[in-house]
């Protein structure tokens, strides 16, 4: 799976060695980047073992997690569209909840309406 850390608060205490600006540098270097971990406890780990410093906290969201029954056709980090063999699309959370299930063409017709009304003039 993929994440995206959104907060991760390391363990920095009692260390004199670094600036408050490398200790800045290492949040903003792990929150800048795409996670490719098995799970939550893999994903601790693997960004443990890339920095060297163990998390006090952390907040991510999981990334457009494709399975091969289900084909993506939209995805931010907060929620993905898919369609699976059956033609339904499924609009599911960032925690892979499905929220919304409907027929494909039911989405390409919302889809045609609100682009008939978009007003492209500026």
């Amino acid at each position: 799976m993929q994440f995206r850390v959104t907060e991760i608060e390391f363990d920095f205490d009692n260390d004199e060695e670094f600036t408050q600006h490398h200790y800045d540098n290492i949040t903003a270097d792990t929150l800048g980047q795409i996670w490719e971990a098995d799970d939550e406890d893999d994903l601790v780990e693997e960004i443990t073992c890339a920095t060297g410093w163990c998390i006090k906290s952390i907040d991510y969201r999981i990334i457009c997690r494709p399975s091969m029954e289900l084909g993506v056709i939209a995805c931010s980090d907060e929620f993905e569209i898919v369609e699976d063999s059956s033609n339904f699309v499924h609009i599911m959370d960032g925690e892979q909840t499905v929220r919304l299930t409907m027929p494909r063409k039911t989405l390409d017709d919302i889809v045609s309406q609100i682009y008939s009304r978009v007003d492209y003039h500026f």
